[in-house]
């Protein structure tokens, strides 16, 4: 019905879980204008997938973009994200063991969590076989706001992000102009947003809860912060 479309985004959910998306690409590859078309999901990289198949089935088209939603470092990537950090770097790099025509993206939406470890999120970034890198904030829910780090912590998260601005430039690496520009928004953003302190009062009695349900714990992730009797407490 659409012979002329040139851009297919799948776009929520994790595709890669879903047994219908490799089935859904072989017919997608079958349309009058597949050479054409820039086709584009969202994924974390991470579900179980064979990399050199989804390889062969992005070849027919024209282009092809896969926005991955690290949201983490080596750090804390289980912490932060359901999975594995060897597993991720395993399937980017069998990945691009058969394709190099394929745009990998890294999108990094920003939390408080995020902003504690920001050097060693784009430290791990910077080691991986990607193209670019971008980042995003997370606005809601507001008590894990990455800005509500500069009531008490100000200082400490300024000198982090210098940090990781030198960290960058000293590794020469490709990925350097998208890395400051992520490291650009994200100080902006928390410079000039003002939250409330019930904000972060709040986010003080999430840790707590969410490692609980989760069955995790914090302190066993974060290097630069601990949590100690229902605080947070700068370390190193």
């Amino acid at each position: 019905n659409f012979p002329n479309i040139e851009k297919i985004d799948f776009a929520g959910g994790e595709v890669l879980y879903q047994k219908q998306f490799f089935p859904c690409l072989e017919l997608l590859a079958k349309h009058p204008n597949a050479k054409n078309i820039l086709l584009t999901f969202h994924s974390n990289f991470n579900a179980n997938h064979d990399p050199i198949k989804l390889s062969k089935l992005l070849e027919p088209f024209g282009e092809s973009l896969i926005h991955m939603s690290l949201d983490a470092g080596k750090n804390i990537y289980p912490y932060f994200r359901d999975g594995n950090w060897d597993t991720l770097t395993n399937h980017i790099n069998t990945f691009r063991s058969v394709n190099n025509f394929t745009e990998l993206s890294i999108v990094c939406t920003t939390s408080a969590y995020q902003l504690m470890d920001i050097h060693n999120v784009f430290e791990s970034f910077l080691l991986l076989d990607i193209d670019w890198i971008d980042a995003s904030i997370v606005y809601t829910p507001p008590y894990i706001n990455p800005s509500i780090m500069m009531f008490d912590f100000e200082n400490d998260v300024l000198t982090d992000i210098e940090k990781t601005y030198a960290m960058i430039k000293q590794n020469g690496n490709q990925l350097e102009r998208c890395a400051l520009e992520a490291v650009d928004l994200i100080k902006e953003y928390i410079i000039n947003h003002k939250p409330s302190y019930k904000d972060y009062e709040t986010f003080l009695v999430y840790i707590k809860k969410s490692d609980k349900l989760w069955k995790q714990k914090f302190n066993n992730y974060m290097k630069n912060y601990k949590y100690i009797n229902n605080k947070i407490v700068r370390v190193t």
